[in-house]
């Protein structure tokens, strides 16, 4: 069997009636996207309501326009905490297996920076 484009084999386990795989891993053909960005550095935002069907992913990446790091955490305490908070430089992503992206909070060193979230629907 031939690997993908990323070195990996994707396994379904599914398949309909058709024999098509179904389950995680397979596309929807449907997306939404956001844009989010912060207002005050050092006052992380949540960002809205982007809702994922199981086993589907969250992709957050920081704007290639950004001129410095964005954060992002569980929490708004968790996003203004060094010590916790995730960084993206400009142009990086992080994929969460999430239920929706409102569970993220994003605070920027640079207002008005931030990030686009892309989810299949």
């Amino acid at each position: 069997m031939p690997l993908g484009k990323d070195g990996y084999i994707q396994l379904f386990q599914e398949v309909d009636d058709s024999g098509n795989p179904t389950g995680p891993g397979v596309s929807e053909g449907a997306w939404a996207s956001a844009v989010k960005t912060v207002a005050v550095p050092g006052t992380a935002e949540q960002c809205s309501s982007l809702a994922a069907a199981p086993g589907k992913a969250i992709v957050f990446k920081a704007l290639d326009s950004n001129t410095d790091d964005v954060y992002l955490g569980s929490s708004q305490a968790n996003a203004q905490n060094a010590a916790v908070r995730f960084s993206l430089a400009a142009g990086q992503s992080l994929v969460l297996y999430i239920t929706n992206a409102n569970l993220v909070w994003v605070d920027a060193a640079v207002a008005a920076e931030g990030i686009c979230i892309a989810v299949e629907q």
